[in-house]
């Protein structure tokens, strides 16, 4: 196996005002293109609703790899947004929740206690403004300057949405993948995984109280998107109280040379509060062996971890990073995708702090890039709390990895 090095560090920002648990100066994203690193990041507290707005998200740019860095914007952001095989790169833009105040028809199900109602795009046809099966992104056209945005079709039959309950109000969640990956095939197709709550087997109602994740695919270059499948949570998989957990969400998608696909799924957080008698959820990995419509039974990948991000390097290896309690790089040079490194920490959490405190030494979500001369950079935060002195500091750091035979 491969051995992982970090060979520099630098810090590209940092807050002594932050709250440690949640707040800004955490989650952020990096991304390269045309000789330029891209660093977005999570900038202040606040709702989800404002998540996406310029001044919550602060973007970094460097042009020397990643030795100096400058405040850049969200235009340069969305310009670096991973190419497709035809060369147009697309961002998925987050869509504001809709606010709505009146009542709604009974939920077809419910979860996380009375917070939480699922419904189809269907049931709520006439009622909420604005509710619609689409993608709204940014695309910058092979050979163009011009950002565009565009609403992209999604082609899926019972597509459910959230509404979340906020005192007298709602808030309509629509489907968005966020900052999920787009993996493309050797034909030009392309694949994302997306979550959100389910719709059953059987197609004919939502049963599931539990976020699963769902595939689509694009033969179009993302135009439109076809639903492909789910892969649905089951409560046995974190027993005994998996009511306490949130089910299948962020994960990501390897297309194997066979032709298969394997995919890494969070199923929950580690919670800093009332431990005793919950569950710790872990990471799974299901295959496909016929592109995507029907996988195998999620297999635990690992004890436990969130946001994993990976991509497969030019020689073939597949390199992954997750995080929570600390922040992990794994390897994989398995042509089958079955054997896999063991961890190498970026982040170090003690062990008597996984349950209880690991909030105050990173947020845990982390992401890498790789250059066109195949650096590999990651950006992740690490926290630091001095009890005595009541103060704490938040840093967003970005690592030069290196992968040695």
């Amino acid at each position: 196996m491969k051995k992982i090095t970090i060979k520099s560090t630098v810090e590209l920002a940092s807050s002594d005002t932050e709250p440690i648990l949640w707040g800004g100066y955490q989650i952020p994203f990096i991304r390269y293109a045309d000789g330029g690193l891209y660093v977005k990041f999570m900038g202040r507290k606040d709702f989800v609703e404002c998540h996406g707005l310029e001044e919550l998200d602060p973007v970094y740019a460097s042009y020397d790899n990643g030795a100096t860095w400058e405040r850049s914007d969200l235009s340069a952001w969305r310009r670096a947004a991973p190419s497709l095989p035809n060369g147009d790169r697309i961002d998925f833009l987050q869509r504001k929740n809709i606010s709505y105040h009146s009542e709604l028809p009974r939920a077809s199900k419910e979860g996380y206690g009375d917070k939480v109602s699922v419904y189809r795009v269907e049931d709520l046809a006439g009622l909420v403004d604005g509710l619609d099966k689409t993608f709204t992104v940014s695309r910058l056209v092979a050979g163009s300057t011009e950002l565009r945005e565009e609403r992209c079709a999604v082609n899926w039959e019972d597509m459910p949405v959230l509404c979340y309950r906020k005192e007298n109000e709602v808030l309509i969640n629509q489907l968005s993948p966020g900052e999920c990956d787009i993996k493309a095939d050797r034909d030009g197709v392309l694949w994302l995984p997306v979550y959100t709550c389910a719709v059953a087997s059987d197609r004919e109602s939502i049963t599931s109280r539990f976020m699963s994740v769902h595939l689509l695919r694009s033969d179009d270059q993302g135009h439109t998107w076809d639903y492909v499948s789910s892969v649905y949570y089951d409560p046995a998989f974190d027993a005994p109280d998996a009511y306490k957990v949130e089910g299948f969400n962020e994960s990501t998608l390897e297309i194997l040379d066979n032709g298969d696909f394997i995919m890494m799924i969070r199923s929950g957080s580690l919670s800093p509060f009332g431990q005793e008698g919950r569950p710790i959820p872990k990471m799974f990995v299901v295959r496909s062996s016929d592109k995507g419509k029907s996988w195998t039974k999620p297999q635990v990948f690992y004890d436990y971890g969130i946001h994993p991000h990976s991509t497969r390097l030019k020689d073939g290896t597949i390199l992954l990073i997750s995080g929570r309690p600390g922040v992990y790089l794994r390897t994989c040079e398995d042509p089958e995708g079955k054997k896999w490194s063991e961890i190498t920490e970026l982040v170090h959490v003690p062990e008597e702090d996984v349950m209880t405190k690991y909030y105050e030494y990173t947020c845990s979500n982390a992401d890498f890039c790789v250059t066109d001369d195949g650096r590999i950079f990651a950006a992740y935060s690490t926290f630091s709390v001095d009890k005595e002195a009541g103060t704490h500091e938040k840093r967003i750091l970005v690592s030069e990895i290196c992968l040695e035979d």
